[in-house]
């Protein structure tokens, strides 16, 4: 349990291997008996179960940071871009702990991902685009089921890139993260959405701009 407030500064894969040296056999106590073996092995599970949920927790915490300010389709279909094309870049060589099977299966689950995140951006694109010119083809006020319809394809496009975010989590070094913002910075520079749609809540403590 020593473990679980300094979690936050290791990536996940160290997470495992601290955590696989807590279930590695060990000598049998003499006069050991089934209810010490149980308490043990409940214990045990316990600490991998609060380790999982701290990391799923502390993932999504971070993915949600990583897109603050990504407030368009045209911002997240380049965010994507560039989160696809720098964690492929550092896809690590077989021989150094993985093997040539493992690296091509995460190279297919981020081009799977990237490709998911992109449709999904393409499609709140579409939405919006679609809104805004029936918008002023009418000159009517949007109405609250387009204003809805387009805020759900911005969060599905949202979540589509998060969900990329995840390969960088989990096999990226905290190392890297100035390097996300970055890209995250250049893409989300003229981000700027519809200002009939809402733009999504801020996480606490941040402050929401929202455009003139």
């Amino acid at each position: 349990m020593y473990i679980l407030p300094h979690l936050s500064s290791l990536p996940p894969v160290a997470v495992g291997v601290a955590a696989g040296a807590a279930v590695v056999p060990r000598e049998k106590a003499p006069n050991s008996g089934r209810p010490v073996t149980a308490l043990l092995t409940f214990g045990i599970s316990w600490l991998l179960g609060a380790l999982s949920r701290r990391l799923t927790s502390d993932r999504a915490d971070w993915c949600e940071e990583m897109t603050l300010g990504v407030t368009d389709g045209y911002a997240l279909v380049r965010f994507a871009s560039d989160v696809r094309t720098h964690l492929l870049a550092r896809l690590e060589e077989p021989g150094f702990g993985q093997t040539a099977r493992a690296i091509d299966k995460r190279r297919e689950e981020i081009e799977q991902r990237f490709r998911e995140a992109k449709k999904a951006a393409e499609r709140s694109i579409k939405t919006e685009t679609e809104v805004e010119k029936a918008w002023h083809a009418s000159g009517n006020p949007v109405t609250s089921e387009d204003k809805t319809k387009a805020l759900c394809h911005f969060g599905e496009a949202l979540h589509g890139c998060q969900l990329l975010l995840h390969m960088a989590h989990d096999h990226g070094r905290r190392s890297s993260d100035g390097v996300l913002h970055g890209l995250r910075e250049g893409a989300a520079f003229h981000a700027a959405p519809p200002r009939w749609r809402e733009v999504p809540p801020p996480r606490s403590g941040e402050s929401a701009v929202r455009p003139v």
